[in-house]
């Protein structure tokens, strides 16, 4: 992906997903961010952002409005969208403490800990979008691959039931995996 960071200081920039055939309501993502040299820049699944919490905080920044053409958006239900900020104002910060959200001030974009992540226009970015299910999500803990979170690039999800997910492409289930 590529970003258009000409208007950030006052305009949010959103990350759309629709979430297809969830059986159990996705309750938390993250997000992580690439270079073009695959150098990661963010990495969010430390602290991975609930849907209810990102909720408040687009009501509390008055960003609603970027809501308006997705019914239920945020509520992580079947058929739904997500709707997350990815960058947002330096002025809102506050209210998107949460690592998965980066911040732009006169030209730079920061990570949560105030650092410079060197994100600019004409370079392009992979994102890496992880969602998880229940309350609250897994830790990720060696050698019990069970506690894995799947990581989805293209924000849709097919097939899925509690114990396995398909994505696309694939003519293979994956068992043992859980957003």
């Amino acid at each position: 992906m590529t970003l258009d960071l000409s208007d950030c200081n006052s305009t949010p920039l959103f990350l759309y997903a629709k979430l297809d055939s969830t059986n159990t309501t996705v309750t938390h993502y993250s997000l992580r961010l690439l270079d073009e040299q695959n150098n990661e820049l963010l990495n969010g699944s430390s602290t991975p952002y609930s849907l209810q919490t990102l909720q408040t905080s687009i009501g509390t920044a008055g960003y609603t409005t970027y809501l308006a053409d997705y019914i239920n958006a945020n509520t992580g239900y079947n058929g739904t969208y997500l709707v997350a900020p990815l960058i947002v104002p330096y002025a809102v910060r506050s209210t998107f403490n949460n690592i998965n959200v980066m911040y732009y001030n006169n030209g730079n974009v920061y990570n949560n800990s105030g650092s410079n992540l060197g994100i600019s226009n004409g370079h392009s970015y992979k994102w890496e979008l992880s969602l998880y299910q229940g309350n609250g999500y897994a830790t990720p803990k060696p050698n019990q691959v069970l506690y894995y979170d799947m990581v989805l690039t293209s924000g849709v999800v097919l097939g899925s039931t509690n114990k396995r997910i398909q994505t696309v492409p694939s003519d293979e289930i994956v068992s043992d995996y859980y957003i």
